[in-house]
């Protein structure tokens, strides 16, 4: 992490864990021994780097139980915000009010071609329209909060002024 932040001459203000099962590979996810270790390294990363740290974890086939694993994830989790539908909704949430749901879709951008000349895709989150915003009883004030946080991220991660289309 502070190689790539000396590489780009920028702090790096978030660490994405993609997923929480490949992190703990050859751990048990509901060891609290495993999980206790994985935890304890995920604030060594946040401390060490005083970027916020993402773990992306998925829940169990019960999705009503939430995550899978040992409890003292969730007990060391600060916000969780689960994803599902469409939708982001916090669940949890330690020292802040909880925030209204998100709804969103995905939006097929271009990254570049292969050396084979295939193109290079990903997805990115867009908002829905206002007044499909207001079917969910959601604000857009409220969703326009990590909208810009995403904007303050990318743009300062690539150095450049970011375009964003959603509504104010």
């Amino acid at each position: 992490i502070k190689e790539a932040e000396a590489d780009h001459g920028a702090k790096v203000r978030m660490v994405v864990i993609d997923t929480l099962s490949r992190a703990i590979a050859g751990g048990n996810e509901n060891s609290p021994d495993d999980m206790g270790a994985l935890v304890k390294h995920l604030d060594a990363i946040r401390v060490a780097t005083g970027a916020h740290v993402l773990v992306v974890h998925h829940s169990g086939k019960d999705k009503a139980k939430g995550a899978r694993g040992h409890s003292l994830l969730r007990a060391a989790t600060d916000t969780e915000i689960e994803i599902d539908n469409g939708v982001a909704s916090i669940t949890k949430q330690r020292d802040m009010e909880f925030g209204e749901p998100i709804p969103f879709d995905l939006e097929v951008v271009a990254l570049g071609e292969t050396p084979d000349g295939e193109d290079v895709t990903s997805c990115v989150c867009v908002p829905v329209l206002a007044s499909a915003v207001e079917d969910f009883g959601c604000s857009p004030a409220r969703a326009n909060v990590l909208l810009d946080a995403l904007k303050e991220a990318v743009a300062s991660k690539e150095g450049r002024p970011v375009t964003w289309n959603y509504w104010r």
